[in-house]
C-alpha cells in the first residue's frame, strides 16, 4: 500500500505517484474508503471468442466496424477483461453489466444505486484500468505507447505556449517523453471530468517541475505510473489522501473469460 505523495519533476527518473509494485491481487476484491485500485491489463494471449461472448450488442457491433484482427483482439480482451474486473468487485456475472456513456463518450455502469467508478485505457498490448468506491467524484486514467513523434511541432499545436517552449527546449528523445508523459496527464485529468481531449489539451498545463500539482479550484490527486519500457500512465481524481494500490492480472480462459 501507498499514500500518494505530491512533488517530483516531470523529467525525473522516478515516477511521481503510483511508483509502487504491480502486485498479483487478493481472492476476494473489495474497494475500502480512499483506495484506488489500478490495474494492468495485458491484452495478448487471450482466448477471444471467450471474452466476445461477454460483450454486449453495442459492444460487438462497435467490435466488427474495427478493421484487422490486432485491433478487434485488444477491443474483444480489454473490454472483456474489464467486465470480469467490474464483475469480481460487484459479484455480478460480467455479461450482464450494463454501460451508459457521457456526453464525450466517458463509460459509467448502468445503476439505479451508487457503484464503483472506473475508467480505463489502453495503447499498443496494454491496458490500464483504475477502480475506485462510489464516492469518488471524478476518476480518469491514461496510457500511451512510445513512438516517433515530432514532439516540439505536436507541443505546438496542443499544449500551451509555455508547455510547448520547454519541450523545443529539449533534445529530440526526451522532448518525445516529455511530451508523451505530458500528454499522459492531461489526458487523464479530463477524462476524469468526462470531458477529454474534445475541449483542448492545453486549458490542463502541467508544471514540469512539480506535475502532481493541478492548477484551479478542485483539489486533485494526479501522478504518473511506472508501467513498463515503452509505455506511459498516469491517473487522475479528485480530492487528496487516495491510497493506490496497483495490481496485475493472473488470467485463464475457458470457453468464457474467467480471470483472476
Amino acid at each position: 500500500m501507498e499514500t500518494v505523495a505530491s512533488e517530483s519533476g516531470l523529467l525525473a527518473a522516478a515516477s511521481v505517484l503510483g511508483n509502487g509494485v504491480w502486485q498479483l491481487p487478493p481472492s476476494h476484491l473489495t474497494l475500502p474508503p480512499q483506495q484506488i485500485h489500478i490495474w494492468c491489463l495485458p491484452l495478448t494471449d487471450a482466448d477471444i471468442a471467450g471474452y466476445c461472448s461477454l460483450l454486449s450488442l453495442d459492444e460487438q457491433r462497435r467490435l466488427n466496424r474495427l478493421h484487422g484482427e490486432t485491433l478487434q483482439r485488444r477491443f474483444a480482451v480489454g473490454r472483456g477483461r474489464l467486465r470480469v474486473l467490474l464483475g469480481r468487485y460487484l459479484e455480478r456475472d460480467p455479461a450482464e453489466l450494463q454501460f451508459q456513456y457521457g456526453k464525450y463518450g466517458k463509460p459509467a455502469l448502468r445503476s439505479s444505486t451508487p457503484t464503483v467508478q472506473f475508467n480505463l485505457s489502453h495503447s499498443g498490448d496494454l491496458a490500464l484500468c483504475a477502480v475506485a468506491p462510489p464516492d469518488c467524484r471524478a476518476l480518469g486514467i491514461d496510457l500511451e505507447c512510445s513512438r516517433p513523434l515530432a514532439a516540439a511541432e505536436l507541443a505546438r499545436q496542443f499544449f500551451s505556449p509555455r508547455e510547448a517552449e520547454a519541450i523545443a527546449l529539449l533534445p529530440p528523445e526526451e522532448g518525445q517523453r516529455a511530451f508523451l508523459r505530458m500528454w499522459t496527464l492531461k489526458e487523464a485529468r479530463l477524462k476524469a471530468t468526462g470531458v477529454g481531449i474534445s475541449e483542448g489539451l492545453a486549458q490542463v498545463e502541467v508544471d514540469l517541475d512539480h506535475p502532481s500539482r493541478c492548477p484551479g479550484e478542485q483539489e486533485w490527486t494526479i501522478g504518473e505510473l511506472t508501467v513498463g519500457n515503452g509505455y506511459f500512465g498516469a491517473f487522475a481524481a479528485i480530492g487528496h489522501g487516495w491510497q493506490c494500490h496497483y495490481f496485475q492480472m493472473n488470467w485463464t480462459t475457458k470457453n468464457r473469460a474467467i480471470g483472476l
